[in-house]
């Protein structure tokens, strides 16, 4: 009976002791031994314990802020084993873990409640939140902070450099080195219209033409480079225009002599049924068997793909061009949505003039 009765008291289910329940014990001028208390619950148990992480985290921060006090409270205290700058070391590789267990919004509301900008950061940048990281350093009012998450983020969000001008140019003071930067960056990945650019920064007062030189020379240049192209294609296309007249005109007027022996597709003596076209490949007339041709018997095999590509550059011109203006249409309302009266002064604009298809 005794043995029976060992066995079930050492079977009996013990619940796992709560760690929390033990910070009443510290009080609060052991805040160190509350930090080495914890941070050994962590790294020894295997199962994370509800709020553990996060009040840590706490820990952390609050002890940094209070790690600087005044000559009365520290000699009130024992001195803190922990300087500031390893409590914030400590915050940090916290919020790396990688393990499940920390409450990323509620680790991202304390980081927020202490002014922990890094922790912020951090936290932000591992979901992925770039424009989150970028409106927080501009709450903050950080053009280093604003600028660096742009340099470190624009290759995968390009809209950031956006955000960042029309932030500057918001700014009292004005940042021509941080401006310039940023054109320079919308200029390379042509994020904006030029005219859009001079509406942004003409928000700020002390913005002058001299801000954006470079910038529309450059732009200018490209533009005048661009036009000259388009003008020699637009002549070549003339001549070329000029010389199928002139071929069409022979056609019509003068009498073709066909001499051509051979088929143009597999090389045999041409015999009857044989179809001969008015077009000529590389100088040669096209002329073929019938059985050649195969069900096609109305458009030269040899031209044919020359005359499909035309069409098709044809096409492509025209849908081109509508593409560019819808492109150029959606620029304009996102460079203007701060503003609604000029996203719809920019929608009638489009409409006015008769751009929509």
């Amino acid at each position: 009976a005794g043995a029976g009765a060992g066995a079930g008291a050492g079977n009996e289910r013990i619940d796992p002791i709560n760690p929390m329940d033990f910070i009443h014990l510290f009080g609060d001028s052991h805040e160190d031994e509350l930090i080495d208390f914890f941070e050994f619950v962590v790294s020894s148990s295997k199962a994370e314990h509800p709020g553990v992480l996060e009040f840590l985290l706490e820990l952390y921060l609050s002890r940094q802020r209070g790690a600087v006090v005044s000559p009365s409270k520290r000699e009130a205290s024992h001195s803190s084993s922990h300087s500031p700058e390893q409590l914030k070391e400590k915050a940090l590789a916290l919020l790396r873990r990688t393990k499940v267990g920390l409450d990323t919004e509620a680790a991202l509301l304390t980081c927020q409640l202490r002014n922990f900008h890094e922790g912020v950061v951090m936290l932000l940048e591992k979901q992925g939140l770039f424009k989150d990281v970028l409106e927080h350093f501009m709450s903050i009012k950080s053009v280093d902070g604003v600028m660096e998450t742009c340099r470190k983020h624009g290759d995968k969000d390009p809209q950031l450099w956006v955000s960042c001008l029309h932030w500057l140019a918001a700014c009292d003071t004005l940042y021509t080195k941080e401006v310039q930067e940023t054109l320079t960056h919308i200029e390379e990945r042509e994020l904006l219209p030029p005219l859009v650019v001079i509406q942004i920064l003409a928000q700020n007062n002390s913005a002058t033409l001299e801000l954006v030189k470079g910038y529309m020379t450059r732009y200018l240049q490209r533009e005048m480079g661009q036009i000259q192209e388009d003008k020699t294609a637009i002549q070549g296309f003339r001549d070329e225009t000029e010389s199928m007249r002139k071929e069409i005109e022979n056609l019509r007027t003068t009498a073709r002599i066909v001499q051509s022996r051979n088929c143009s597709a597999c090389g045999q003596t041409l015999d009857l049924p044989s179809v001969h076209f008015m077009c000529s490949f590389q100088g040669t007339p096209c002329s073929f068997h019938q059985r050649c041709l195969g069900e096609n018997e109305n458009e030269c095999p040899l031209c044919g793909p020359e005359h499909a590509r035309v069409k098709e550059m044809a096409a492509s011109l025209r849908s081109s061009k509508n593409a560019d203006v819808h492109e150029n249409f959606f620029r304009q309302l996102e460079a203007n949505k701060a503003s609604e009266a000029q996203r719809f002064s920019t929608v009638a604009e489009y409409f006015s003039r008769g751009l929509f298809s």
